[in-house]
């Protein structure tokens, strides 16, 4: 091939790629050269968020549970003797309210005074017979040595006429007449001393039938005693199923009143829940003696609990503060619930017609039990926690992804273990979307804190 049409063939191959390689070696050039633009703070969109300052506190767990109102004490006044009622109270009606020890209705009495009456007679007959006792026992001692004196004459008239008996002085006849003399004195002496051996045992019945007399006179006054029915504390009268002039049994229902100085409510709280109020308030290393000296009372009282229990029906709304009295025997396997019952005392006390209600028997309650503050946490109130994260204000005042670990939650906050230290700034507005970097306005909400500082201690925030 020419030479010259060779090197006119590379001239032009040359010219073709050699533009395209400068133009990549341009680009690349301007690459390397190329420099971020400069971000214009007053171009920037800006988000106002609501944040507050991560609160340090010292939780002390809350339960909040449900339950009915029940009286703390129920009475049945059951009928312990038979007969007619003869009266009942005024106010012998269900609703009314009567204070301790008021007789309520009576059962005709009269047998049961007769029987009294009767008992007390025969008290009286057996001790005037243990006073003629005493007489008898007298009266036969001292005739009991009249005749042992009698007898020691006799013996020597007897000694006497035998002797004049050897010396043929008197005939065998007067000898006899003596000794029949002496044989019957001496049998008397012997009759006294066995009447008088007697006594004694004769004493020892009368006193044992006096005993069974006295027991006997006791039933018949205790029998009289319950004729009177009267209520065993301030109660609030809840079924009065007799009348007067009915005749009742013994057994008979008379009256149920229920007590107004004390009201029960038995709420159902999570095991896990329990769990948490029972552990702020122990000592890990304290231990459960179920030895005699226990005392349940006390455990109780060792775990540091407190109750207020609530009712809010429209209008009506109240609260009163309460007392963790015990604990019921099962849990339930299907809601892993254990039943707690609290105490509210003098449940009518501060009660206002029409403004305040008292605490009555069936009311629908909500139950707060709360533990002794634990060690201080982090919390953070619900909204500012994403499922596993938060997002926070940092210093240049924007938007930081946080990733946190919950120790638990709690009505409306959670409590953090780990992830975020007191004082940082919580975004608890709904960012969307929430782009990492963001420039926030970031607001304070202090209501927000001061709500949940007031859950987590149960007490107001610290101004």
């Amino acid at each position: 091939m020419d030479l010259n049409l060779l090197q006119k063939k590379g001239i032009r191959q040359l010219a073709l790629v050699l533009p395209i390689v400068l133009g990549i070696l341009a680009l690349v050039t301007l690459k390397a050269c190329k420099n971020d633009p400069e971000k214009n703070p007053e171009n920037e969109k800006t988000r106002t968020v609501r944040f507050i300052e991560a609160p340090l506190v010292a939780v002390a767990p809350l339960a909040i549970g449900y339950g009915t109102a029940q009286p703390g004490n129920v009475w049945k006044g059951v009928a312990e003797v038979s007969g007619k009622v003869v009266s009942v109270h005024p106010r012998f009606k269900e609703g009314e309210i009567l204070p301790s020890g008021t007789e309520v209705l009576k059962i005709d009495p009269t047998r049961y005074q007769l029987a009294v009456a009767q008992f007390e007679a025969s008290i009286q007959q057996s001790k005037a017979q243990l006073d003629e006792l005493s007489i008898t026992q007298t009266n036969l001692s001292a005739l009991l040595e009249i005749e042992k004196r009698t007898l020691d004459l006799n013996a020597r008239e007897l000694d006497r006429n035998k002797e004049l008996l050897s010396k043929n002085a008197v005939p065998a006849v007067e000898v006899d007449r003596e000794e029949r003399a002496y044989l019957a004195q001496q049998n008397k002496v012997r009759q006294l001393e066995n009447e008088i051996s007697l006594l004694p045992t004769k004493r020892d019945t009368l006193k044992a039938q006096i005993e069974l007399i006295e027991a006997q006179l006791e039933d018949a006054k205790f029998n009289l005693e319950n004729t009177e029915v009267k209520l065993p504390f301030d109660a609030r009268l809840a079924d009065t199923p007799v009348e007067i002039g009915q005749f009742v049994n013994t057994g008979t229902l008379l009256a149920e009143a229920d007590s107004v100085n004390l009201t029960e409510v038995v709420t159902d709280v999570p095991l896990e829940q329990m769990r948490l109020l029972v552990q702020s308030g122990s000592s890990s290393s304290s231990l459960i003696s179920l030895g005699p000296d226990f005392d349940l009372s006390g455990l109780i009282e060792s775990f540091g609990l407190s109750a207020t229990v609530r009712i809010n029906a429209g209008t009506f709304q109240a609260e009163w503060e309460a007392r963790v009295v015990r604990f019921l025997e099962l849990v339930d396997p299907q809601t892993r619930t254990i039943g707690v019952v609290v105490a509210v005392d003098q449940p009518y006390l501060n009660a206002r017609p029409g403004i305040r209600p008292p605490l009555l028997k069936g009311m629908f309650c909500e139950v707060e039990l709360r533990g002794k503050p634990g060690k201080e946490r982090v919390i953070l109130p619900r909204p500012a926690w994403h499922d596993g994260f938060v997002y926070i204000v940092n210093k240049e005042n924007r938007l930081e992804r946080r990733s946190v670990e919950t120790a638990y939650f709690q009505n409306n906050f959670a409590v953090l273990e780990n992830g975020i230290e007191p004082g940082e700034k919580i975004v608890v507005s709904d960012l969307s979307p929430a782009v990492e970097g963001m420039l926030l306005n970031a607001v304070v909400d202090p209501g927000l804190f001061q709500q949940i500082i007031e859950e987590a201690t149960g007490r107001p925030a610290e101004e």
